[in-house]
């Protein structure tokens, strides 16, 4: 049976590079929603072999969680209050809709290695690390 997926985020780091993946082996998923605010141009010409249906918005707006059977939650806002904002909002459609299927919460970044960074400071990274 085909599936759903739903990818919120999905413009940055890892979500460009999962597409790129399905784009070029996708056989699970006969469709595939993205709830982004940006990208959609690039997004329609360089994976046009998805079925795909772009919904351009923020997260915080969104009322309705759209049908699907699986999630990838890619967000990153640069600010890590925006970030916890975003996922309680989105945690709130989850429980409204009794969502069932599967669910991916990820962050590029932890692909940045905050922890060893000289240019943040501790308190920075504590609090990027509350927002996850």
């Amino acid at each position: 049976m085909k599936n759903t997926l739903l990818i919120v985020g999905g413009t940055g780091f890892f979500g460009l590079s999962i597409l790129d993946f399905l784009n070029k082996n996708n056989n699970k998923f006969s469709k595939i929603i993205i709830v982004s605010r940006s990208r959609k141009n690039l997004l329609l010409k360089k994976f046009n072999n998805l079925n795909m249906k772009l919904i351009n918005t923020d997260v915080d707006k969104m009322n309705i969680l759209p049908k699907c059977d699986n999630i990838i939650y890619l967000i990153s806002q640069k600010n890590y209050k925006n970030d916890i904002r975003s996922f309680k909002n989105f945690s709130k459609l989850l429980l409204k809709k009794k969502f069932k299927g599967n669910f991916l919460y990820a962050s590029s970044g932890a692909v940045y290695n905050y922890s060893k960074s000289k240019s943040l400071s501790n308190n920075i990274y504590n609090n990027y690390a509350k927002a996850k």
